[in-house]
């Protein structure tokens, strides 16, 4: 038996918000220098939006579908993602310069870029009843192709019937995730909430398609960042497997590695946890992206 088991925190159900629907996402774009894509789409939930309208504590996925024009060299594009929002003053309140900085370091194989997913965290600074401007550039670091998309978010009302941060996500360059599961003392927490003080475990379930090096083992590692609500990086780790990455693997299969998030020293609030592992042997990675929330429970 895995010893990761299932636990559910009954404090963290609560009454569901009623979000009024709407005819259809608007937003717009302006293509540059020979980039484009076929289409643009708004994923809550993995499920695509009829309206710019979402609810507090809700991740926003945003596809650039079927992208042609990015430079390509040995079979690799070199893509980057500045992601802005700004309120309804035209403050910014948060901001990326470019959020495939880790996976397009080194290149992403072709094969992988025909779309690419802008991700956007509701909450921190964001109220209920407020519209903020949601500005994407997506660009060729190798050439001078763009793409600028311009949206809008209005805020709803506090998503409370859904485990916060819901199932996570994944950005897979080759390899394949079962799923990943939030846990404390290896019981897994489907409502994502912890208290202050909790040893907060990720567990990445059946890792598939690292490679073999020429000794015959395959070697592999994880790197961990974990930011605050508004954005902010607080703790960041690499190299978290060290030599206990290079080893054998029956049927090739990394079963359950997982990090641990220390939370003594964090305040209550909502946390995002974002988690590479790459193969050493080819560039093959995926990462995933899991929130969750801290509560003071002795208030």
């Amino acid at each position: 038996m895995h010893p990761l088991t299932r636990s559910v925190t009954a404090a963290c159900l609560f009454l569901a918000a009623i979000m009024p629907a709407m005819a259809a996402v608007t937003g717009e774009r302006t293509e540059k220098n020979g980039l484009s894509c076929a289409q643009i789409i708004h994923r809550v939930d993995d499920k695509e939006q009829t309206s710019n309208t979402i609810k507090l504590n809700k991740t926003l996925k945003i596809d650039f579908k079927n992208i042609q024009g990015l430079t390509v060299i040995d079979g690799k594009i070199f893509p980057a993602l500045k992601i802005s929002i700004t309120d309804g003053t035209g403050q910014e309140i948060t901001s990326t310069d470019n959020a495939l900085a880790e996976l397009s370091r080194n290149g992403i194989p072709q094969i992988f870029g025909e779309t690419i997913t802008a991700t956007v965290r509701t909450g921190g600074s964001m109220a209920e009843g407020e519209t903020y401007a949601l500005q994407l550039r997506l660009s060729d670091t190798k050439g001078s192709g763009e793409i600028e998309y311009q949206t809008t978010l209005e805020i709803a009302g506090l998503n409370r019937v859904e485990p916060v941060g819901g199932p996570g996500e994944v950005a897979s360059l080759g390899l394949s995730l079962e799923r990943s599961a939030l846990a404390n003392n290896n019981k897994e927490n489907l409502f994502n909430a912890f208290s202050v003080g909790d040893a907060v475990q990720i567990f990445l379930l059946n890792i598939r398609g690292l490679e073999k090096g020429s000794d015959g083992l395959y070697s592999f590692d994880m790197d961990m960042t974990v930011s605050d609500a508004s954005g902010s990086e607080i703790s960041s780790r690499t190299g978290i497997l060290g030599e206990k990455g290079h080893t054998d693997l029956p049927d090739g299969i990394l079963e359950s590695p997982l990090v641990t998030i220390p939370t003594k020293t964090l305040a209550p609030g909502t946390y995002t946890a974002m988690v590479r592992v790459y193969d050493r042997n080819s560039p093959k990675s995926l990462t995933v992206t899991r929130s969750f929330a801290l509560f003071d429970m002795k208030k």
